[in-house]
């Protein structure tokens, strides 16, 4: 009787564990401006994030107007070198990192990409590149921590970037649409 009762208790306190899910970044998400702070050299008209989070992967999907200018022209504009990039980056939520090859406008660039969860369901993602540029090598690293808010309808970024520029950090909310 005391073996059963002993399971039974470790089932009870057990299954509340197994309920917790993972937070769901998928779908599509728009840039709230007005609750947004950026750095004053960062100019964003619009972002829009493509998240397809397959737990164990995240792919992002970056797509944002600067100045007047559509997809991809913006990428290379003010903001650009800050570590807001347009793009698609696909992560490892396993902590390794692994590194991608994409093109640049010198030539390939390697890029290292790191992705994990927290305890608390939060994901936090890293770039590191190394570019070729005519004053020579520059590094441009990026964090980034997700989180969403309690009713999954508001994802805050807490964004740091370190350039050649200088380092930053950003706060930025998108809306689920």
């Amino acid at each position: 009787m005391r073996h059963l009762l002993r399971t039974a208790l470790v089932l009870l306190f057990a299954i509340p564990a197994f309920a917790q899910s993972t937070p769901d970044y998928n779908g599509t998400w728009i840039l709230d401006t007005q609750r947004t702070k950026l750095d004053g050299r960062v100019q964003v008209d619009s972002m829009t994030l493509k998240i397809k989070d397959k737990v164990t992967e995240i792919t992002k999907e970056t797509i944002t107007k600067r100045g007047g200018q559509p997809r991809g022209q913006g990428a290379r504009g003010m903001g650009a070198g800050l570590g807001l990039r347009d793009g698609i980056e696909t992560f490892t939520m396993d902590g390794k990192e692994k590194t991608i090859v994409e093109e640049g406008p010198r030539g390939p660039v390697k890029v290292k990409l790191r992705g994990r969860r927290d305890k608390e369901g939060r994901v936090i993602i890293s770039t590191s590149r190394n570019l070729s540029v005519p004053m020579g090598e520059v590094q441009i690293s990026t964090e980034e921590t997700w989180s969403l808010s309690s009713d999954g309808q508001t994802l805050t970024i807490n964004a740091k970037w370190d350039s050649p520029l200088g380092s930053n950090s950003n706060k930025l909310y998108f809306i689920r649409q």
